[in-house]
């Protein structure tokens, strides 16, 4: 199940090699300029129904 992480668990995360998968789901231009390492990209883009 997805989880919310705080900024401070995510470096202790990266830090310590647990194994974990991080999405981020930014916008091509957007996860080019800055990501965390090791986050794979999977943009959401809102449909309209």
């Amino acid at each position: 199940m997805p989880a919310k992480v705080t900024p401070r668990r995510l470096a202790d995360m990266l830090d310590s090699g647990e194994d974990f998968a991080l999405l981020d789901t930014r916008g091509d231009e957007s996860y080019e300029s800055w990501h965390v390492r090791g986050a794979t990209q999977f943009p959401f883009t809102p449909t309209r129904t």
